[in-house]
């Protein structure tokens, strides 16, 4: 088998040398399928990476390595390990996605061809919703989608469709909107965040605040500020400088970006709440920022 493969590359206008290494390290991944799924895929990865001209003929080998990879990774009891394999995980898939031949060739491959493609795009956005990034997600699954539609491959647009119904339930949970019309929490916040910072600005908070007004006012953080609600009370308080608001669910940072833009009212030294609040899009223990809070 792998003289045969070696030869239909070099029928292909590939090098004897090149074909002779692809064919070696398929037919050494194909052995590895089920006992090392994760090297399987490392594999397979590279040669489509150097070949992706192989994707036909390769496409189910590597959706069998991913499926394997994935058992193992729910079985992996020591946190960092699986939290390092999710990751290698996902980095190979982009990088595959990023290899797929364009929809107009797929579409002229065969069913089983199409049906590769559509799932791997789609282990790539439920592997990019796992992350908190919605955003690349939701653009993995509507183009896995759109993919589907074209080869009018109606189980693979079922499993897109399915896949995007989830994500739009994980992205903007019901609860959060439960929570943000709550007037009573927010008038709460609102009492609790005033008293910090007068405190704050009357230095009743130790050593930590007391240059806060020498410094020209409070420095403040919201850790998982949703849609800016909280950040933006802040912002329109006296003695507040600046809010920094963070972020992990990339599609809540976005909507908050917005609404802070979309601000017409002022903070208390007359600056537009915009230049106060300053949104990222992080977890709060990445978060780097350029001055202390």
């Amino acid at each position: 088998e792998e003289s045969e493969d070696s030869s239909s590359l070099e029928g292909c206008g590939v090098g004897s040398d090149v074909a002779d290494w692809a064919a070696e390290v398929v037919a050494h991944a194909r052995t590895l399928l089920r006992s090392a799924p994760q090297e399987a895929v490392a594999l397979l990865s590279a040669v489509l990476l150097k070949l992706p001209a192989l994707w036909p003929e390769l496409s189910q080998d590597l959706l069998l390595a991913f499926a394997g990879w994935s058992e193992t990774v729910s079985a992996e009891e020591d946190s960092d390990e699986a939290e390092s394999s999710v990751t290698s995980r996902r980095l190979l898939l982009s990088g595959l996605v990023a290899a797929l031949p364009p929809a107009r060739s797929l579409v002229r491959e065969s069913p089983g061809v199409v049906a590769a493609a559509v799932a791997l795009l789609c282990l790539l956005g439920e592997s990019l919703a796992e992350d908190s990034r919605y955003i690349a997600a939701f653009r993995s699954l509507r183009r896995a989608e759109a993919l589907a539609k074209r080869a009018r491959h109606n189980r693979g647009e079922d499993q897109a469709a399915a896949a995007l119904e989830g994500l739009r339930a994980a992205a903007l949970q019901r609860w959060h909107f439960v929570m943000i019309n709550d007037v009573e929490r927010g008038v709460q916040y609102e009492r609790a965040i005033r008293s910090t910072v007068s405190s704050l600005l009357a230095g009743h908070h130790g050593n930590s605040t007391c240059s806060s007004t020498a410094a020209g006012g409070v420095v403040a953080l919201d850790i998982g500020t949703g849609t800016g609600l909280l950040a933006l009370m802040c912002a329109r308080m006296p003695g507040v400088r600046a809010v920094h608001a963070c972020e992990m669910n990339d599609v809540l940072a976005s909507i908050a970006k917005e609404v802070v833009a979309s601000q017409g009212g002022r903070a208390a030294d007359g600056r537009p709440l915009c230049e106060v609040v300053t949104i990222h899009t992080s977890v709060s223990t990445e978060l780097r920022l350029p001055q202390k809070v």
